[in-house]
C-alpha cells in the first residue's frame, strides 16, 4: 500500500501546476462487490487461471467533475512482465496502456473517466489476457482521484473525441447537457440518450417529458426462456434454458421466436437483454441479433456492456406494427471473437416499447414516426409500394404485400383502384380478388346480391379414397403427414360451383426444433387438373378456416370427383378436415338458362376460337384460348373432335371439312357456352402463280383449276400421280408421306408449268410424357422430331433445342406445361407433348428419424417427401458409405413411381454402425427410362417456391 501511494503522489506532483489530483475513493483490493476467478490473500486479490478475470468494485462520486480510476498491481514472478486491463464502467469501457511491472514489483494502471455526474458509479476491473502462461498477479489497491485545476477540464475538452457509451452523444456533448456520459440511457426510460435527442425529440433527463407521459411505455415483455418455438439446423443440439435465461448454442445459424402483442398500429421498440455465457466478451464487443419480424426485415439489435454477470441492453425500431400479435424470430449473427474470451448470448429478457413522442399535426401519427417513414426507401413487403407511403398515404400495411387479405398485391389494387385496406370494394359480398380470380367480374362494380351460399355439404370423413395416414374422428379426417383425400361432389342443378374445405391445424410435435406454422398449402386435383392452390391459414386452437376452389361447370346431377392434397412440408403440423361443401355466389341469372350471368360473362371474356373463314387443307387445326383448356370439344356436322392442350390457357383441335362451308361448333367447359363459327374448304387453283405451303403428313388438300390443266404430283422429286382437271373441277390430295412435295400444273396455251411445293412434315415427340423434377434441367431425345418443326413451351417451361434433343426445366409445380410441335412458326400444330414436373426432398434434418438397435447400430429413417412422382419415373436410393447398408442389407434399391404415393412420404432406411457420424450417406436419384433426372434436394435454400 505504501508503494502504491508513493507511486499516486509522484503522479500527482508532477501534475501540481497544471491540475490538482484529490483521492475521493480509497478502496483496498478485497472491497468489492464481487470478483470472478481471483482469491484473497492477505488482503491482496491474486488472479487465478480462467478466462474471465473480473473485480467488481463501486464508488461514490462526490460531485460532477474528471476522474480517473488508478490500480496498484503487483507481478508476483521473478521476471518482469506485461499486463493489460480493462476497466468497466455503467455502458462504457475503457482500456489502458499495456503495464510493465518488474518482477516482484508493483505498478500503477492509470484509467481516465470522461466527465462524470455525481454519485454511485460501478467499476469493473478486468485482467483481459487471453493467455494464462503461468503468470502471476496482484491486485493490491485501487483509488478513484477526481482531477481538478484550471487547465485541466479544457485540456480534456480539446482531446475528448469519443463516446465512452455508444449512445450517439459525444463525452463533451454529455457534458454539456448534463447526461452521463458512461450511461446510454441516463434517465432510465429505456430510451437512449442519443435517440431521445435526435430522433424521438425527447428530454434524456426525464423519463416523463411531455405532460408526465412516459417516454417510453413497455407494451408487452418475455423472459428469455418464454420463446414460442425455435428452429434448428441440426437437431441434436438445441437451445438451453437456465430458469428464466435462454442460453444460445454453439451452432451455426439457429433462431427463437417470440409472440408479442400489440394494441396500437405504429412503430414499437423491440429491446433485448443479454448477459454472455459463462465468461466476459472481448473489450467493446457487442452482440448482433438479426431481428425477423412476421418473417419480414426488421434491422439487427445491438447489445454492448454485456458482461458473464452483467445484463447488456439494446434496441433497434421495429417495421410498422398493425394491432394484434405479431412473431419476432430473432437469430444471433456474430459469432465468438477468440476461443480463450468466447462469447455466447443468454438471452435474459425482451421487451416491446412504445414511444409517447409529439404530433404536431395531430394526425395520429407521432412526428419520430413520420420522419423515420420517410427515411425508409425501402419495400419490406415487396408489394411495389414504398413502406413510407403504405404509412403516410395509403394506411396500408408495410409489412403486408396484401393488407386486406383479398388475394390481391398492394400494388395491383392501386392499379385496378380497389381498396387496399376493404377486401370487397363495391361490397357485394365477394371479396375483389375471387371476383377477379374465381368468377372474372369486376371488384368494383357489384354484380352479385349477396355472400356466397352453401348448396350441398359434406363431411371430410365421406372420402371415397385416401392416400397417406389419416384417422377419422367426430366427422374430421386428420394426419400429421402429406397425402390427399378424394370425394364425389353431385350439382343439385347447372351451375359454376366452388369447392369450400373447411380446415383446422394442430401442432403435434414435441421436439424442441420443430417451429409451429399457421399456413399450409392445399391443392385441389380433378384428375390431372389442377382446379387450383389456396392457402389455408389457421393459427392451431383457433376456429376452423376455408379455403375455396373454383370449379368447372357443372350440368344438374352430374358428378365431379375433385382430389384434395394436404401440401406441407412443415415438420410437426398436422391438419383436420371437417367438411368439403359446394359453393354458389348468389347472382342474377337474366336468360333463365341456369347459368349465371357472371359465369357466363367470364366465358365470354376467356374463352374464344380462332377459325379462318377459309382453308384449303383438311383437318383444319382450330386453336383458341380457354380458362379450362382441357374442357374444350369441337365438332362439325355432328361429329366430335378431340381437343388438346397446348398452353395453360391454350387448345388446339384437328376438325375434319367437308367441301364447302362447314359449321365448327366449339364448347367450352362442359357445355356452358358453345359457339359456331363458319369456314369454307375451298379448292387452290392450280394454274395460280408459284406458291409454298406447309402441311402435316395425314392432312389433305383441295384442288381446283380455272381452266382445263394437266396436274403431275411429286415427292422429293419422284413421281406420285398424275391427273387432270377440268375448269372449276376439284381434286382431293392427300399427302401420306413426308418430304417436300411439288404440284405441277399446266394449261393450254401457258408457256411452261406452274410448280407450287408443300413441305409435308411427319413425326413428333416420343410416346409418353416427358418427367422432370421440378427446377432441374433434363434432357428428352425425340428421333423423329423433324428438323423443320418449329418446337415452343409455355411460359412456366423454359426449353432449349439442339437437333433431336430438347432440354427442359419447368418453374412451377401447380399449373399444366406442354411442348408444342408446330410445322412451321404459327402454323399447325404437329404434335404436343404434357411436361410432368414432380418433386423429391431428402435429408432434410427433421425428417430423419433415428432409432437404436442393439448396442453398437441404429435404423435411420429419411423421410422423403415427394410430389406428383409420375409412374414413369423410378426413384433409385444408393448408399455411398462404406459399412451402411439400406435396411434390406443391400446398398441401392429401386422404387417405382407407381409405388410412390402423391404428396406423401416415401421412407428410405438405413443401418448405420455407430462408428459412423456423418449426416448423410446415401443418395436419392430419380430416372425415366435409363434419363438421370436429377437427385432429391437436401438444401432449403435451392429448392423452388413450391417446394417450400
Amino acid at each position: 500500500m505504501k508503494k502504491l501511494l508513493l507511486c499516486v503522489a509522484s503522479l500527482a506532483s508532477a501534475a501540481a501546476v497544471a491540475r490538482v489530483e484529490t483521492v475521493v475513493a480509497d478502496l483496498s483490493a478485497d472491497d468489492t462487490v464481487s470478483v470472478s476467478n481471483w482469491t484473497c490473500v492477505d488482503g491482496v486479490l491474486v488472479a487465478e487461471e480462467g478466462e474471465c478475470r473480473r473485480i467488481w468494485y463501486e464508488a461514490d462520486l462526490p460531485s460532477n467533475g474528471l476522474y480517473a480510476v488508478d490500480v496498484a498491481v503487483s507481478n508476483l514472478t521473478d521476471q518482469a512482465q506485461v499486463f493489460s486491463f480493462g476497466l468497466g464502467a455503467g455502458d462504457a469501457h475503457f482500456a489502458a496502456p499495456a503495464l510493465e511491472v518488474d518482477a516482484n514489483g508493483v505498478n500503477v494502471c492509470r484509467f481516465d473517466l470522461p466527465w462524470m455526474p455525481e454519485g454511485a458509479v460501478d467499476l469493473r476491473l478486468e485482467w483481459i489476457e487471453d493467455v494464462w502462461s503461468n503468470r502471476v498477479l496482484a491486485v493490491c489497491a485501487v483509488q478513484v482521484v477526481r482531477i481538478d485545476g484550471a487547465d485541466a477540464l479544457a485540456e480534456w475538452r480539446a482531446s475528448a473525441t469519443g463516446d465512452s457509451d455508444g449512445d450517439g452523444i459525444s463525452d463533451v456533448d454529455e457534458m454539456d447537457a448534463e447526461t452521463h456520459a458512461c450511461l446510454r440511457d441516463t434517465d432510465g426510460d429505456g430510451l437512449s440518450d442519443g435517440d431521445e435527442v435526435g430522433r424521438f425529440g425527447l428530454s434524456p433527463l426525464s423519463a416523463a417529458t411531455v405532460q408526465d407521459v412516459a417516454d417510453a411505455e413497455v407494451v408487452d415483455e418475455r423472459l428469455g426462456a418464454d420463446f414460442s418455438s425455435f428452429t434448428m439446423t441440426h437437431n441434436t443440439i438445441y437451445f438451453g434454458v437456465d430458469g428464466s435465461t435462454l442460453l444460445w448454442p454453439g451452432v451455426i445459424n439457429p433462431s427463437v421466436s417470440y409472440q408479442f402483442t400489440t394494441s396500437r398500429a405504429g412503430f414499437h421498440l423491440l429491446e433485448l437483454g443479454v448477459c454472455n455465457q459463462h465468461f466476459d466478451p472481448p473489450a467493446d464487443y457487442a452482440f448482433a441479433f438479426e431481428v425477423l419480424v412476421d418473417e419480414l426485415s426488421g434491422g439487427v439489435v445491438r447489445v454492448g456492456g454485456a458482461d458473464f454477470n452483467r445484463i447488456g441492453t439494446g434496441y433497434a425500431i421495429t417495421p410498422w406494427l398493425e394491432p394484434g400479435t405479431h412473431s419476432f424470430r430473432i437469430r444471433w449473427r456474430n459469432d465468438a471473437a477468440s476461443a480463450h474470451r468466447c462469447a455466447r448470448p443468454a438471452l435474459e429478457s425482451l421487451r416491446l416499447l412504445w414511444v409517447n413522442g409529439g404530433d404536431a399535426d395531430g394526425d395520429g401519427v407521432q412526428d419520430w414516426m413520420r420522419r423515420h417513414a420517410m427515411s425508409l426507401s425501402i419495400d419490406r413487403d415487396g408489394d411495389g409500394i414504398a413502406d413510407w407511403r403504405e404509412i403516410l398515404t395509403y394506411h396500408s400495411n408495410p409489412l403486408l404485400a396484401d393488407t386486406d387479405g383479398d388475394g390481391l398485391s398492394d400494388s395491383l389494387e392501386l392499379s385496378l383502384g380497389t381498396s387496399l385496406v376493404n377486401p370487397d370494394s363495391d361490397g357485394d359480398g365477394i371479396g375483389d380478388g375471387e371476383e377477379l380470380r374465381s368468377t372474372g367480374t369486376d371488384p368494383l362494380n357489384p354484380e352479385f346480391s349477396a355472400a356466397w351460399s352453401v348448396v350441398a355439404s359434406q363431411c371430410a370423413t365421406s372420402a371415397v379414397s385416401r392416400i397417406g395416414v389419416w384417422s377419422a374422428q367426430e366427422g374430421s379426417l386428420s394426419t400429421i403427414r402429406r397425402g390427399s383425400a378424394a370425394y364425389v361432389l353431385s350439382a343439385p342443378s347447372s351451375d359454376r360451383y366452388f369447392l369450400r374445405v373447411d380446415a383446422s391445424h394442430f401442432w403435434h410435435s414435441d421436439e424442441p426444433w420443430a417451429a409451429p406454422c399457421e399456413r399450409s398449402r392445399l391443392v385441389v386435383y380433378s384428375g390431372d387438373d389442377v382446379l387450383g392452390t389456396a392457402w389455408l391459414s389457421h393459427a392451431p386452437g383457433s376456429e376452423p378456416a376455408s379455403a375455396r376452389f373454383p370449379l368447372p361447370f357443372m350440368a344438374a346431377g352430374s358428378n365431379l370427383t375433385v382430389r384434395v392434397v394436404w401440401d406441407s412440408v412443415s415438420h410437426g403440423l398436422g391438419i383436420a378436415l371437417h367438411s368439403v361443401s359446394l359453393e354458389s355466389p348468389c347472382g342474377p341469372d337474366a336468360d333463365g338458362d341456369g347459368v349465371q350471368d357472371w359465369a357466363l360473362a367470364r366465358s365470354f371474356r376467356d374463352d374464344s376460337a380462332a377459325v379462318p373463314s377459309a382453308t384449303y387443307f383438311s383437318p383444319l387445326c382450330v386453336e383458341g384460348s380457354a380458362e379450362r383448356p382441357s374442357r374444350v370439344s369441337a365438332s362439325v356436322g355432328g361429329v366430335g373432335f378431340p381437343a388438346m392442350m397446348t398452353g395453360p390457357t391454350n387448345w388446339c383441335a384437328d376438325v375434319v371439312l367437308e367441301h364447302g362451308q362447314n359449321s365448327v361448333v366449339v364448347s367450352y367447359d362442359g357445355g356452358i357456352r358453345s359457339e359456331n363459327r363458319s369456314v369454307s374448304w375451298i379448292g387452290f387453283d392450280v394454274v395460280s402463280p408459284s406458291s409454298a405451303f406447309s402441311a402435316r403428313r395425314g392432312d389433305v388438300m383441295l384442288l381446283t383449276a380455272s381452266s382445263a390443266s394437266a396436274v403431275s404430283v411429286a415427292r422429293d422429286g419422284t413421281p406420285v400421280d398424275s391427273f387432270s382437271l377440268s375448269q372449276g373441277g376439284t381434286a382431293e390430295l392427300a399427302f401420306p408421306d413426308s418430304g417436300v412435295w411439288t404440284i405441277s400444273a399446266v394449261a393450254p396455251g401457258m408457256p411452261a408449268a406452274v410448280v407450287h411445293t408443300v413441305n409435308v412434315l411427319g413425326g413428333g415427340f416420343p410416346s409418353g410424357d416427358p418427367a422432370l423434377i421440378l427446377g432441374k434441367a433434363r434432357s428428352w431425345t425425340c428421333p423423329d422430331l423433324p428438323d423443320g418443326a418449329v418446337v415452343s413451351a409455355d411460359s412456366g417451361t423454359s426449353l432449349s433445342r439442339s437437333g433431336t434433343n430438347l432440354v427442359l426445366n419447368a418453374s412451377s409445380m401447380f399449373s399444366p406445361h406442354v411442348v408444342v410441335a408446330r410445322v412451321s412458326p404459327g402454323g399447325p400444330v404437329l404434335d404436343v407433348a404434357r411436361v410432368r414436373p414432380f418433386w423429391l426432398r431428402a435429408t432434410v434434418d427433421t425428417f430423419v428419424h433415428r432409432e437404436c438397435r442393439g448396442a453398437d447400430y441404429e435404423v435411420w429413417t429419411d423421410d422423403v417427401l415427394t410430389s406428383e412422382v409420375p409412374p414413369s419415373v423410378s426413384v433409385v436410393s444408393t448408399v455411398v458409405l462404406g459399412g451402411v447398408t439400406l435396411d434390406n442389407y443391400s446398398v441401392s434399391q429401386t422404387v417405382p413411381g407407381a409405388d410412390i404415393p402423391s404428396a406423401s412420404h416415401m421412407p428410405v432406411r438405413i443401418l448405420r454402425p455407430d462408428t459412423q457420424h456423418t449426416s448423410i450417406c446415401h443418395t436419392i436419384v430419380a430416372f425415366q427410362d435409363g434419363v438421370k433426372l436429377g437427385d432429391a434436394y437436401r438444401n432449403n435454400g435451392t429448392m423452388p417456391v413450391d417446394m417450400k
